[in-house]
């Protein structure tokens, strides 16, 4: 069938384009890496934020959605860290 509207054709997939895909890159490993994010936030995952942009250029959809949420949830974890932290401050100036 010939396309219309000059639409372009989506590309193959690595494998049938003859690309062996980086084991650092594999969908399953990286979504086991990003789900174990989730469940282990800490401040020493704060350095892996680059890891997760590179992510988001995952050819695999499920990866790049769940670095989305990992990227979320990470963000969250330090933003209400930041709040306690400013709240025991004052708490600390305010009791002085």
């Amino acid at each position: 069938p010939e396309q219309r509207g000059g639409a372009a054709e989506a590309p193959p997939p690595p494998q049938e384009r003859g690309e062996v895909p980086s084991p650092r890159f594999d969908s399953s490993r990286a979504l086991r890496l990003l789900t174990e994010l989730d469940s282990n936030v800490t401040e020493d995952l704060v350095v892996l934020m680059p890891n997760l942009l590179s992510f988001l250029k995952h050819d695999d959809p499920a990866v790049v959605k769940q670095s989305i949420a990992s990227g979320t949830n990470l963000f969250a974890a330090v933003l209400e860290e930041m709040a306690l932290q400013v709240y025991f401050v004052k708490q600390i100036f305010i009791n002085e």
